[in-house]
């Protein structure tokens, strides 16, 4: 009970009524903490050949390969020829607008409202792939960042597997209410939220003002060490 599940998206003609129920069930579906799933890609296959050629650069700061939309820069890069980094840039940006395109056509009335943020490139198997225990992708994790807090937005992914020949394996937990409900109160989550707290009205004030703070919320201060220290059963730094 409150594990997520795997829902198929049907494609089918844009503007029906049909199509309008559709996106009722998916939006449910997602707001429940399920998992869309859609048999076609937005990878033409140049651009995916090509991007099984890249190499992330070895760096702990680099989690993958980033291409950030509203200034058109990518990192985490290793340059192997001449002119990769022109076309690792435009195919992320390719791909980024095809995909913000599909989830605008599958979820019209939430593409309303939503921010386009980065798009990343994995090109390590988590398997092989050595990083500290806050960075691992095997655990549950929380959308929550020390340098870009999500001050309670939630975060709608669109994942694509760029390898034909192996599949993407799923590792699930409970949804965000049941982990919530176990770990909130006992984290000290709650409690923090309750109070207002010095450092955090400084910190709003100067970014108020102009000043480059970063402004987080308690779910973005607590909540990632929190639930990761329980369930690592360990603590962190």
């Amino acid at each position: 009970m409150g594990t997520s599940s795997v829902v198929t998206v049907e494609d089918g003609p844009q503007g029906s009524a049909s199509s309008r129920e559709r996106e009722l069930v998916y939006r449910r579906a997602l707001e429940e903490g399920q998992i869309l799933f859609v048999a076609r890609t937005p990878l033409p296959e140049a651009d995916r050949a090509f991007l099984l050629s890249q190499r992330q650069v070895g760096a702990g700061y680099h989690k993958n390969i980033a291409y950030r939309p509203e200034t058109g820069r990518v990192s985490g890069f290793v340059r192997q020829r001449p002119g990769d980094d022109e076309t690792l840039r435009r195919v992320l940006r390719d791909y980024s607008r095809r995909a913000v395109r599909f989830a605008a056509e599958l979820l019209p009335i939430s593409a309303r409202a939503w921010r386009v943020d980065l798009a990343s490139f994995r090109p390590q198997e988590e398997a092989a792939r050595r990083s500290k225990l806050r960075a691992r992708n095997d655990l549950v994790h929380v959308n929550a960042f020390p340098t870009r807090p999500c001050g309670g937005d939630r975060i709608l992914r669109v994942f694509t597997n760029v390898n034909p020949s192996v599949p993407r394996v799923w590792q699930t937990a409970e949804t965000f209410d049941t982990l919530a409900e176990r770990f909130a109160r006992s984290s000290g989550l709650l409690a923090r939220a309750r109070q207002g707290g010095i450092g955090r009205t400084a910190r709003r004030t100067l970014q108020a003002i102009g000043l480059s703070v970063v402004a987080r919320s308690p779910y973005d201060e607590k909540a990632p060490i929190a639930i990761l220290e329980r369930l690592a059963g360990t603590r962190l730094g």
